[in-house]
C-alpha cells in the first residue's frame, strides 16, 4: 500500500492519534425523536458480522515522521497501541513524542503511515 501523508502546521505537543466515528452531535438522530423506551419498544435481533480473519504473517503498519520511519509494527504490536473505548470506536496512538511536548515549540511536521505486506488481503478503514 502507499503512504497516507499529512502535512501538519504548528505542531507543539507531538501526539497523534487516529480516531473513528465519534463526531455525531447529541440528539441529532431524528428517527428516535419521541422514543421513551429502548428501540422505541420494538424488538429486533442484531445480526453481527463474523470477526475479521487474522492478518497475513507479513502484515505491518508503518509510521513515519518527517520522512523517517519511526515504527514498523506487526498486527499484535499495532493492536497494543490501540484502545476501544466504545463499540466501533478504536483510537490508536501513531506518534507520542514527550520531548516535543516539553519543548512546546511550534514546528511543521509530516506524519505518514501505511500498511505493508499482506497484498490486497489486509484492509484498514481510517476516518480521521
Amino acid at each position: 500500500s502507499g503512504w497516507v501523508v499529512f502535512n501538519l502546521k504548528d505542531v507543539t505537543q507531538g501526539l497523534f492519534l487516529a480516531r473513528m466515528e465519534s463526531w455525531f452531535p447529541m440528539e441529532s438522530n431524528k428517527r428516535t425523536e419521541g422514543w421513551t423506551a429502548i428501540n422505541g419498544k420494538r424488538t429486533r435481533h442484531r445480526h453481527l458480522k463474523a470477526p475479521p480473519p487474522p492478518k497475513p504473517a507479513d502484515y505491518r503498519v508503518e509510521v513515519a515522521v518527517n520522512g523517517v520511519i519511526t515504527k514498523s509494527l506487526n498486527e499484535t504490536e499495532f493492536n497494543d497501541l490501540c484502545v476501544e473505548p466504545g463499540y466501533n470506536l478504536i483510537i490508536c496512538t501513531l506518534w507520542d513524542d514527550e520531548e516535543r511536548a516539553v519543548k512546546n515549540e511550534k514546528e511543521d511536521v509530516e506524519l505518514a503511515f501505511r500498511m505493508a505486506g499482506g497484498g490486497r488481503k489486509a484492509i484498514m478503514g481510517i476516518t480521521h
